[in-house]
């Protein structure tokens, strides 16, 4: 995974986040001052966002049809 545009430490952030399971996550961020968490947050959600980007969705055929369908109302 790359995220470009990150600086240094917030590279460190998202190496910390990804060694990281579900629980060690809820605690590290328990522990933030509110500007922190909004930046970790920030980052997990771009890792998210990567993350999707890079997995074949296929075809979408059936979102296709039900984007059709809502064009069509």
């Amino acid at each position: 995974m790359q995220i470009s545009g990150l600086t240094k430490r917030q590279v460190k952030i998202c190496d910390h986040l990804w060694s990281m399971d579900e629980d060690e996550i809820a605690k590290y961020m328990h522990g933030l001052s509110l500007a922190e968490f909004q930046e970790v947050y920030s980052l997990m959600q771009l890792m998210l966002v990567e993350y999707l980007d890079t997995q074949d969705l296929g075809d979408c055929a059936e979102a296709k049809a039900v984007i059709k369908e809502i064009q069509q109302l």
